[in-house]
């Protein structure tokens, strides 16, 4: 008898039978031998095509303006982060987690819908895209922070903040409100004591200046001392102002009374105002890369500015009014600072305590609109919408929450006038599509 397959037999004589049996044995095991050697062949060829294939695929993302779909590909899908990279604390998931919930539009389609066009028609060289919905932050980063030198945006890539700057100056105002270390109906001159002899100024309150009811203009509306405002002359400047109507009867937006603002709580803190937000907030929510001046070792994460005709623009100075709108941050840090602002993020309640306070209405500015701590409060589409907006020579950015839908997003540019309320408020619409008309469907 033939032993094992292929085996020869031991211990016993092989017959003209067995050889016959054994030589189909060993055909067998030619054949077997082959067969493996075969799909070993096929196995390996398929995966240097596979491998092949994808660094096709890597090599053309990283050619700029490509477009995905051209070659039959899913647009990219944006990174996702579920949770802060705090290590002490995470956002509070929202009542759905699942991008394929029932009733749930899908983030990276709306986006890619919403922004890209809008890119297009402004030509705008870069764009980061912060989008916080249902407990998940995303992010897309669009393409060229640095076009000269083809550097991509990222989600680290640094923007001017411009006017967004603002909510970042009253949310400090509301932490030292809360922590009841100022007031809202105190005077700005009892903080600062060089505005104690002046005129007007002193009627205006902490209040009026984080919501545009001053009556102090957009900026000082006289000749730019010969190297440019600073902190001295903006104040010597506010010491003469008279005041064209009573304070807190109207509105009319400002960007030196918000740098007055952040003025007087450096003053009440006896630091400078970047250091007072570093143990406020910045430190606590991980906004790492959030600055007035641009520390050497973080230049190379700065975007090129592009002015509204296209050409490079050097980055603003800091000026007289940083807290009106000189700050620039990332878009990693701006999905935390939204986060906490959605009151999505645990362990901080003093800071989302006061952010809270902060969006609430404090002035009637229009029938349209409702002035919070500089932040807007308007109607669109039956919805409450929360956010601010900023714009520079080389910069165009803005931030909004749809309260009641858990959903926020943030879209800086670095190019100016580019519009980016339009189009911020767009994809919050956009966003809540499926569901708003799921909510309210059309009449007949």
């Amino acid at each position: 008898m033939i032993g094992e397959l292929g085996g020869r037999p031991q211990g016993r004589k092989v017959t003209s039978d067995g050889v016959d049996c054994a030589r189909t044995v060993e055909k067998l095991r030619c054949r077997q031998s082959k067969l493996r050697q075969a799909t070993c062949t096929i196995r390996l060829s398929m995966m240097k095509s596979y491998w092949d294939f994808s660094i096709v695929l890597c090599g053309l993302a990283l050619v700029p303006g490509l477009d995905a779909t051209a070659l039959g590909q899913q647009e990219p899908r944006g990174q996702v982060e579920s949770s802060s990279r705090r290590p002490d604390s995470q956002p509070v998931p929202g009542p759905a987690a699942s991008e394929s919930a029932a009733g749930e539009v899908p983030v990276a389609p709306v986006v890619n819908a919403v922004v890209r066009p809008w890119m297009a028609k402004n030509q705008a060289p870069g764009v980061i895209v912060v989008v916080r919905r249902e407990g998940k932050t995303h992010f897309f980063p669009l393409g060229m922070a640095d076009a000269a030198r083809g550097r991509p945006v990222t989600a680290d890539t640094i923007f001017e903040l411009a006017s967004v700057t603002k909510v970042f100056t009253t949310t400090s105002l509301a932490m030292e409100v809360e922590a009841g270390r100022m007031r809202l109906k105190d005077s700005v001159a009892q903080y600062i004591p060089a505005l104690r002899g002046g005129g007007d100024i002193r009627d205006v309150t902490l209040e009026e200046l984080a919501t545009h009811t001053s009556s102090l203009p957009r900026t000082p509306g006289v000749k730019e001392p010969p190297q440019g405002w600073n902190k001295q002359h903006v104040l010597q400047w506010a010491a003469r102002w008279r005041a064209p109507y009573p304070p807190g009867t109207k509105s009319l937006y400002s960007n030196v009374a918000l740098g007055i603002l952040g003025f007087a709580i450096a003053e009440r803190e006896e630091r400078p105002l970047l250091a007072v937000w570093r143990e406020q907030f910045l430190g606590p929510l991980g906004m790492r890369n959030t600055f007035f001046e641009i520390p050497a070792e973080a230049r190379p994460l700065v975007a090129q500015g592009y002015g509204p005709q296209g050409k490079p623009v050097p980055h603003d100075p800091i000026g007289g009014w940083p807290g009106g709108g000189r700050l620039s941050s990332s878009g990693r840090d701006m999905a935390e600072f939204l986060t906490a602002n959605m009151n999505e993020t645990r362990n901080v309640p003093a800071i989302t305590s006061a952010m809270q306070f902060a969006q609430r209405p404090f002035f009637a500015a229009s029938e349209k609109m409702t002035q919070g701590l500089c932040w807007q409060r308007v109607q669109l589409q039956g919805q409450l919408v929360i956010d601010k907006n900023g714009g520079l020579t080389g910069t165009s950015t803005y931030i909004g929450m749809l309260p009641e839908h858990h959903t926020g997003v943030v879209v800086m540019a670095n190019r100016g006038k580019c519009q980016a309320t339009a189009v911020g408020r767009k994809l919050l619409m956009a966003l809540i599509a499926r569901e708003h008309d799921e909510a309210t469907p059309d009449e007949e």
